[in-house]
């Protein structure tokens, strides 16, 4: 078993770190029933059933020969895990990357690290062997898909469907006449894989304005008729982070415009047409849609 945190990597036999993963403990998802008692009579009316938290418990061992070098390979381990600001924040989620040595998918799961020990400094510790264990808190039932290789990203462009150069086929319904140049709403598709709805990363590139994203399903996310990017500009909504941002790192949320909502942009297993909207007169202007396939089981 391999795992990723903070971009350290461990379980590797001779990795960078040396530190191995004896044992590895998934727990099933919590399970929240709005059963209700039937009244004046034996049993029970049964409600629907919500997934809560699971726990992830990892048994790590460092493989060194010293002390000081067990020690040190641990340390980077355990300082990324409590990191304050992931601990001190409250809302703050992030990812858990895990795959099995002969597998070569990773998978990713999303939640806060919890449980961590500190080694036991006794003979083995000495002899470069530190044993401790952590506990990852998995807060959304879905596994997505992990690595760069799992995130998916479709790019919208605001462009002209004919150059004076040639004919290319237009995206748009009707076609471009002569010398002319189509602008308006761009239309593409996208097909999400796995067996799961999983939220989208959506990120608008200017110069332009009236940046708008819309799915044929009836999700919508979009700027404030009265947001302008520059061209060096970008803002990107991020549902699972919770945050919406600009490329300088700012907070922009008040920019959505009044029909968006953050958590609202959950992508369908299948095919779906996304149209793509924004004014913008050096038809440079564009949007990026990202998703990973989810799935409801860690295998």
């Amino acid at each position: 078993m391999l795992v990723r945190f903070q971009d350290i990597e461990v379980g590797q036999v001779g990795g960078p770190r040396n530190v191995v993963i004896e044992n590895f403990e998934p727990s099933y998802p919590e399970i929240r029933s709005s059963d209700a008692a039937r009244e004046s009579r034996d049993g029970v009316l049964p409600g629907r059933d919500y997934f809560g938290a699971r726990t992830l418990g990892f048994d790590l061992v460092s493989n060194r020969h010293t002390m000081a070098a067990a020690r040190e390979s641990i340390a980077e381990f355990l300082t990324a895990w409590r990191d304050t600001k992931v601990r001190l924040v409250a809302g703050a989620m992030v990812p858990l990357e895990y795959r099995a040595v002969d597998d070569p998918r990773w998978r990713r799961v999303i939640g806060r690290p919890r449980r961590a020990d500190e080694p036991t400094f006794d003979f083995q510790m000495r002899q470069g062997v530190g044993r401790f264990t952590v506990e990852f808190e998995v807060l959304q039932p879905q596994v997505y898909a992990g690595g760069e290789e799992g995130l998916n990203r479709v790019r919208f462009n605001q462009v002209a469907d004919f150059t004076p150069g040639g004919w290319r086929w237009p995206r748009d319904p009707g076609w471009p006449v002569l010398g002319q140049t189509v602008t308006g709403t761009r239309e593409g598709s996208i097909t999400v894989t796995g067996t799961e709805t999983t939220p989208a990363i959506v990120t608008f590139h200017g110069p332009g304005r009236r940046f708008s994203l819309d799915g044929n399903r009836g999700w919508h996310v979009g700027l404030d008729p009265e947001v302008t990017l520059a061209a060096d500009e970008a803002i990107t909504i991020d549902p699972l982070a919770g945050t919406v941002t600009d490329n300088f790192g700012r907070s922009r949320f008040g920019a959505l415009d009044r029909r968006s909502g953050l958590y609202d942009v959950q992508l369908q297993p299948g095919s779906e047409n996304v149209f793509f909207s924004a004014d913008d007169v050096t038809l440079e202007a564009h949007a990026v849609l990202s998703w990973r396939s989810a799935y409801s089981t860690m295998v």
